[in-house]
Formats: structure tokens, sequence, C-alpha cells
């Protein structure tokens, strides 16, 4: 079976961002710059390579923009059978790795408190 990911063509300053080689990466930018779809489409590409992706926000209302592009972006995995999702907790895993606790994984939460975040790992750590 043929599966294809098409994910957004990222402009100059989000190219920039995106093949950064730093351990911590820092963006200051105003609104509408395109940070989410950047994050989004980052995240599934580290998804894809193996990676566990731990993002946060504060609010809900940025988390269902992230995880409204996630999705999109692996619809047609998720449509397959490939990815396992959880709507409930918003987290995606493949799905011959649903019943495991390790492998890759996108992983969308609220990070209003910090005392929610004790107790998971991740390769890459998001906070938008």
């Amino acid at each position: 079976m043929d599966v294809t990911i098409k994910l957004p063509k990222p402009h100059r300053m989000q190219q920039r961002i995106m093949f950064e080689r730093s351990r911590r990466v820092v963006v200051c930018s105003g609104r509408r710059s395109g940070k989410t779809t950047l994050i989004a489409s980052y995240s599934v590409q580290q998804f894809l390579q193996g990676h566990r992706i731990i993002y946060g926000t504060p609010v809900s209302k940025q988390l269902k923009q992230y995880w409204g592009k996630v999705k999109k972006y692996l619809k047609p995995l998720i449509d397959a059978g490939f990815i396992y999702k959880n709507e409930t907790d918003k987290y995606l895993k493949w799905a011959k790795d649903k019943d495991v606790d390790d492998g890759a994984l996108i992983s969308a939460q609220t990070a209003y408190d910090a005392e929610t975040w004790r107790g998971d790992h991740g390769d890459v750590l998001i906070f938008d």
C-alpha cells in the first residue's frame, strides 16, 4: 500500500529554524509567522524518524491548532491503520506499538501546570 504524507513547504524563516542543529532553539516571532505550522510539520518529521515528541502549550485553544495540523498531515497513515490516534489524551503512536510505553510518539498536552508534565520522556520537547 502506497501512502504519501504531504507537509507544507517551509518559508525561509521556517527553514532556518527547522534546520538549526543547536540542542535548544528559541523562536521569538510575531503572530501569524507560521510557528504552529512549523512545529507541527517538524513534529511529524521527527515522529516518522522514530522520535518521541512532547508538545505543550498553556492554553487549550493553541493545543487544538497544533493537534489539528498534526492529524491533518498524518491522516493518510491514520486512515490506513498504521497510526493509532487517541483523541482523549491527544497522542499518536504507531499502531503496532500502541500497547508499548516506548517508541515513536506525538503527545500534545496543556502545560499550564508543570506538575502535569512529570513522568513522561521525549526526544523532542516543544513549548509553544
